[in-house]
């Protein structure tokens, strides 16, 4: 017995269906989402904004020192 899974992807919902193979449906149903608040919504933003701040500047220093190696200007072991 074959089945074939169908999704409904929303913003807020998650739909989906079960049918065999002579489309008789096996089973259905939806998943709601909670609603976001704007408490959540500036928690995350905070955190991401935090996360992509502490990147951007550890990629700065790694540029910084793989132009140094590149130049010669500092022994390898002496950029940690």
């Amino acid at each position: 017995m074959s089945l074939i899974l169908g999704l409904d992807l929303g913003i807020a919902s998650v739909g989906y269906g079960i049918i065999d193979e002579n489309y008789n449906i096996i089973d259905y149903g939806v998943r709601l989402f909670g609603e976001a608040n704007a408490e959540n919504n500036r928690t995350r933003r905070d955190k991401r904004s935090s996360r992509r701040l502490k990147a951007r500047k550890k990629n700065r220093i790694n540029a910084i020192k793989y132009y140094l190696r590149q130049r010669s200007h500092c022994k390898i072991n002496s950029i940690s």
